[in-house]
């Protein structure tokens, strides 16, 4: 064989090589990265043996390089701190107290404590139905039979031109029925005793 093929063939075999170390240390390299990324994400969600919880985002494992922002997942929603505030609360615990015979339901929708007469059908019928979607009362009391008996509403001292519209439009629609509609200040709630008088008051 004639020595320049030989060389052709030894320089050709040599960048083989060369290529085929290059792919396989860049495998490597891709492979170490993916490995990284999958401990860092394991750090943020798994929790730790000692604490129980989620690791903190700011420290991570001891030794452990702080993770990056971008791989911190901002919740969509978070809890509120109450359920009630505290003059709801109060009400609520100022109800109860006047009525143990009763249960006492909280923030209801008008749509479900009240409906369309049944004579009323169709369009007319879908209208006053949707009149009744956007208005809720703080609270309906109902007897053990969960028949209503009363609602109760907590108005702000400054209240919002829409809250008072709101509350003139839940006073109509309660207005002709046989059930007392209540509304007190948040800034000073009667005592118990008060609103059992009020809510035992004859009709």
């Amino acid at each position: 064989m004639d020595a320049s093929i030989l060389v052709v063939l030894a320089c050709v075999a040599m960048w083989v090589g060369v290529l085929g170390w290059a792919i396989l240390r860049w495998r490597r390299s891709r492979d170490e990265r993916e490995r990284e990324r999958s401990l860092r994400f394991e750090q943020l969600i798994v929790p730790t043996s000692k604490g129980g919880g989620l690791l903190s985002p700011h420290t991570g494992t001891a030794g452990s390089p702080m993770p990056e922002a971008s791989t911190l997942r901002v919740p969509p929603f978070r809890i509120r701190d109450r359920l009630l505030d505290k003059p709801a609360t109060l009400a609520l615990y100022a109800i109860r107290a006047a009525m143990p015979d009763h249960e006492v339901f909280v923030r209801v929708s008008l749509s479900e404590l009240l409906d369309a007469p049944q004579a009323v059908q169709g369009y007319d019928r879908a209208q006053r139905l949707k009149k009744l979607a956007p208005l809720t009362v703080d609270f309906a009391v109902a007897n053990k039979a969960m028949q209503l008996v009363a609602v109760i509403d907590l108005e702000d001292t400054y209240a919002t031109v829409e809250q008072r519209a709101l509350l003139r439009t839940k006073t109509e629609c309660l207005r002709e029925l046989p059930i007392r509609h209540l509304t007190f200040s948040r800034a000073r709630l009667p005592k118990y005793q008060d609103i059992r008088q009020l809510l035992q008051a004859p009709g």
